[in-house]
């Protein structure tokens, strides 16, 4: 890596916001991430800072790092902006509670109007004034020579324009309408924030509307001064992922599948499949995290006929799935086919046939319920995923209750490993996909016989059996 062209820096939060500006979230990135769980740590990080303001001393709390690549750009106020690489869900939540404090100045400033007490509205006022003025917005020179306000903080354009509301006094109530997963992580985080941190520990309080003030200038100096990270910056794209793929030591601070959208919609940029390809992404990406990963997983093992590594899934993937100097259309066309089997492999994991209309049976389709949901038997995922896109309905009800008795059998009486029954049903996957007009439906059948004989034969099924009725 060119340290030439890097720099890094501790900061404390408002130097880094205030100093380095604006700072642009890519749209190949991903939405808003973070969970209640995550705001809530973040908030108990910030209420000890507060704490021990209160106590008269400043204590400091890391908060983790801030990749970014900066770029110049022509007509700007500052002629550069910074692509944020890794820490776009710190930066956007740091976000969220700056207009959150802001909202918290006015709503005191205006029972301190209501009170006839000015200095205190005056005193509220101006910090809520600052605070956006020096650290949500700035002023920006448009091209028609006009001043206009400007973000400092600028999310992916699914979240763009909903962060930005966000960040003004009181946003209105969706009341649950929300037209992305995204916007209701935001919308819970900011109330959150209000409401847990603003209003349950100052606006609220018992406490007079001056020293609600006061209280709320030390949250704000908790947040501005006492929050750290550690800003790191290169102008060039190729080592800010570097640097990113170290820290997150390749998708444990963020998922493979987040990592493989953004891999994919950075290099697509400026082509035309891009906005198809972030809607697929999206609806891929939909489910909880676990859920996805295993997926995931499913989907290499079954093209591959082998497991990703534990440790390299995304590395792994992007070597199958997305060759470095691949065509646009060929990176369009390796999503697609992931979108379209993400559904077929929701509808097997719910245990619900994949087929539509069906000629099969109730019973028939049941099985398959049995299999994954009473048997508990996933390991053939993989092998269920390829069949289910390739073979017609008899094919794959054949091979269903194939796996069900192998199960039953071989795992549940039996209890042998499972791990040449899983390299099995991999390589099956494979062989369909690969090969399948010769694909034989008897010759799994013959395989799965030779496997039983030699790991859960009679004479074990007996044995296993009799101990079970015992």
């Amino acid at each position: 890596m060119n340290k030439a062209m890097m720099d890094a820096e501790p900061l404390a939060l408002g130097d880094l916001i205030h100093r380095r500006q604006p700072f642009v979230v890519q749209n190949y990135q991903r939405a808003y991430a973070w969970q209640l769980e995550e705001i809530e740590d973040f908030s108990r990080d910030i209420l000890r800072l507060y704490e021990g303001r209160r106590q008269n001393r400043a204590d400091s709390h890391f908060f983790g790092g801030i990749v970014t690549v900066s770029r110049n750009v022509r007509g700007s106020a500052f002629g550069r902006q910074y692509d944020v690489v890794d820490g776009q869900q710190r930066l956007a939540t740091f976000g969220l509670l700056l207009a959150a404090i802001v909202e918290g100045f006015l709503e005191l400033a205006s029972q301190s109007d209501v009170a006839g007490n000015d200095l205190v509205s005056q005193t509220a006022r101006t910090s809520a004034s600052l605070i956006r003025g020096k650290f949500l917005e700035y002023e920006e020179i448009g091209s028609d020579g006009r001043v206009y306000k400007a973000e400092r903080i600028v999310l992916s354009k699914p979240d763009r324009a909903y962060y930005r509301s966000l960040l003004q006094p009181s946003p209105q109530d969706p009341r649950g309408r929300f037209s992305r997963a995204s916007h209701r992580r935001l919308w819970e985080a900011r109330d959150y924030l209000v409401r847990e941190v603003i209003r349950k520990n100052i606006v609220d309080g018992d406490l007079s509307l001056g020293e609600k003030v006061t209280r709320l200038k030390l949250l704000e100096q908790a947040v501005l001064d006492d929050s750290h990270v550690i800003f790191i910056t290169t102008d060039s794209r190729e080592d800010a992922y570097g640097i990113f793929s170290v820290l997150n030591d390749r998708g444990r601070g963020l998922s493979a599948g987040d990592l493989l959208r953004a891999y994919t919609l950075e290099r697509l940029e400026g082509n035309r499949s891009q906005e198809q390809v972030e809607a697929y992404w999206d609806e891929i990406l939909a489910s909880e995290q676990p859920r996805i990963e295993s997926f995931l997983r499913t989907y290499y093992a079954s093209y591959q006929g082998r497991r990703a590594g534990r440790r390299s899934l995304y590395d792994d993937f992007v070597s199958a799935f997305f060759q470095e100097k691949v065509e646009p259309a060929d990176i369009y066309e390796s999503v697609s086919r992931l979108h379209e089997e993400a559904a077929i492999y929701r509808s097997l994991v719910e245990g619900e046939w994949p087929y539509s209309p069906s000629s099969a049976g109730f019973w028939e389709r049941n099985r398959l319920s049995i299999l994954i949901h009473t048997l508990k038997h996933t390991l053939c995922l993989p092998l269920l995923l390829a069949a289910a896109k390739h073979l017609d309905e008899a094919s794959f009800s054949a091979i269903v209750q194939m796996l069900e008795k192998t199960c039953f059998r071989y795992v549940t009486v039996c209890e042998a490993h499972v791990g040449q029954l899983t390299e099995l049903y991999n390589q099956e996957s494979r062989l369909i996909r690969e090969k399948l007009a010769e694909y034989s439906i008897d010759d799994l059948g013959r395989k799965i016989r030779e496997l039983i004989s030699e790991k859960a034969s009679k004479e074990l099924f007996v044995t296993a059996g009799c101990k079970i009725r015992h």
